[in-house]
């Protein structure tokens, strides 16, 4: 037994043993409570650490990499912070709720581990933007295309044209596939036609919606295109110096074009304004869109000056993304009898019409006269001829032809047709187009196949003929005639003729696009003809009068 001289060794030993004790007891509980399984403190984190720990988990998984736009982000913490405002106020554990939902997912795409992304891409937003539909609809809207568009249509429009001005398209010269006929795609449309008034329409959007947009500080093609599809209103100055401008671009051109793919090709329009905004819509706008027209722009429609301007604008602007080849009505002969002579002439009065149609005159006659298509597709306006046996000879047209001769290559290639009553035979003369000279070529089978071995070719595709669905195709679809002016002719529902597209891609891959109207359309059409035609002879009896007063006039002089 230890035994203590005095109190004071007592106490000292006491508070030793004490020391020892606690520092025991202490050790022992902190080892007890800090064993075993990590407390959650997923309940215990604020709001902020919640979001901040989300988006350190993005940035982790390398899903970060697509939030570069601000907008994404503030739409990503938008969602965020709704997520997790309804799980703090319903109370529900976030480990329990995503793996409820993981299960959820795993039994609706009947795979164990789907990766959910949580942001979608930049084309995905736009068709969401552009689209604003439900799902129900989603079908029935995607097939359907009016002329008119909406503020932000417009603003985009403008906007690719200030963008891709510089900017070249990606090309494919050629490709190892043969041409193939691939998927069609039918659209709908309303009842929409081009006025010949200015006429502001219900839904246009009117200039001072467009912010930032002053029609005075806009070049012509973008006056054009916010102005819509109805007339447009040129200063007689400034639609010359349109046409003498895309002359001096036509004239530069050879007399065979070469287009690489992929490109949109386009059959007859006639004057039908509105439909060229509708086929833009839809294949593209020029700007970022090859695209190849076959001629055939004006007459029997009512608008060829704001066609061909439009085209015309853009061939100014992106010369090697349009290609526009010449037609049978882009000749003198054919539109002085029909409509677009006077339908400038309405527009500009007698002497200045006189003078606008000369140069309209003068850009008809330096137009090319075919196009050669990634190599192995030749597209023209009307068809072949016994006088072409090379690609050479086309190219070594010469320009200006003012006038189509009769038996020449340049008039087969505006005029001539695929023979459809004897499939099988050569060349024979056209008098179904003029039953007294004949004008053109028919040809059959044997034709075809002799002048695609010479020509090392696949395909021809082009205008000049109505199918009632829009194309047609001819000896196994060799030949394919394409006309885009839908509502064209047509009585009945049932004999109103479709208007076609087609898109060839990168693979040689067509695709048809088709655009279906109703009787309405057409007879706003025929309405809308019928009105021109009844200015035009009003306007000639009105000319036949001023000349006979003036020779009364001079007579009484004498």
């Amino acid at each position: 037994m230890v035994k203590y001289n005095n109190f004071s060794d007592f106490f000292h030993f006491f508070n030793y043993v004490y020391i020892f004790i606690v520092t025991c007891i202490s050790s022992f509980l902190l080892i007890f409570c800090t064993s075993g399984k990590p407390r959650d403190i997923g309940d215990s984190q604020t709001f902020g650490e919640k979001k901040l720990n989300l988006l350190e988990s993005l940035t982790s998984t390398n899903e970060k990499k697509n939030m570069d736009s601000k907008n994404k982000l503030k739409k990503l913490l938008k969602s965020v912070n709704g997520n997790l405002k309804n799980d703090m106020v319903n109370g529900v554990d976030n480990n329990e709720n995503g793996e409820k939902n993981k299960v959820k997912k795993t039994k609706k795409t009947g795979k164990k581990d789907v990766n959910m992304s949580s942001d979608i891409s930049t084309d995905s937003a736009s068709v969401l933007k552009d689209s604003a539909t439900s799902i129900a609809n989603l079908n029935e809207e995607i097939l359907s295309i009016n002329s008119v568009m909406s503020s932000l249509q417009i603003e985009r429009v403008i906007d690719g044209i200030e963008y891709y001005k510089n900017k070249p398209l990606v090309e494919k010269v050629i490709s190892n596939n043969k041409p193939k006929i691939g998927s069609t795609i039918l659209y709908n449309t309303n009842d929409d036609v081009t006025l010949s008034e200015v006429i502001k329409e219900k839904n246009q959007p009117q200039n001072e919606e467009l912010l930032g947009r002053s029609p005075q500080n806009l070049d012509i093609l973008s006056r054009m295109i916010l102005n819509g599809p109805k007339k447009f209103s040129f200063t007689y100055s400034e639609l010359l110096n349109l046409l003498s401008t895309a002359t001096t671009i036509f004239e530069s051109e050879s007399s065979l074009l070469s287009c690489p793919i992929p490109c949109v090709v386009y059959g007859d329009i006639h004057g039908q304004y509105s439909d060229l905004f509708r086929w833009f819509q839809i294949n593209g706008w020029p700007y970022n869109t090859r695209t190849v027209f076959l001629g055939d722009f004006v007459d029997r429609g009512t608008h060829g000056i704001e066609v061909l301007a439009l085209l015309c604008a853009f061939k100014i602007k992106f010369p090697k993304n349009i290609y526009i080849i010449r037609g049978n009505h882009e000749e003198e002969a054919l539109n002085k009898h029909y409509s677009f002579y006077d339908e400038v002439l309405l527009r500009y009065g007698k002497v200045n019409g006189q003078e606008m149609y000369k140069a309209f005159k003068r850009l008809f006659s330096y137009l090319p006269l075919a196009v050669l298509i990634g190599k192995k597709v030749l597209a023209m306006h009307g068809g072949l001829s016994p006088k072409l046996t090379s690609l050479k000879c086309i190219e070594e047209i010469k320009r200006p032809i003012i006038d189509f001769k009769i038996n020449t290559l340049p008039c087969d290639l505006v005029w001539s047709d695929p023979n459809n009553t004897s499939k099988d035979s050569g060349f024979l003369p056209n008098f179904n187009r003029d039953p007294i000279n004949s004008v053109g070529q028919l040809f059959g089978k044997k034709a075809i196949e002799s002048t695609f071995q010479k020509l090392n070719i696949d395909m021809v595709i082009r205008g000049h003929q109505v199918p009632l669905k829009g194309s047609s195709l001819f000896l196994d679809g060799k030949i394919m005639t394409l006309f885009s002016a839908p509502g064209y002719r047509g009585k009945s529902s049932e004999t109103i003729n479709y208007g076609a597209s087609c898109c060839i891609d990168e693979d040689f891959i067509i695709t048809l696009k088709k655009i279906k109207v109703t009787k309405k359309y057409r007879d706003n059409r025929k309405a809308e003809v019928a009105l021109q035609t009844k200015r035009r002879k009003l306007n000639i009896k009105m000319s036949i009068n001023s000349n006979s007063e003036s020779e009364k006039s001079d007579s009484q002089k004498a």
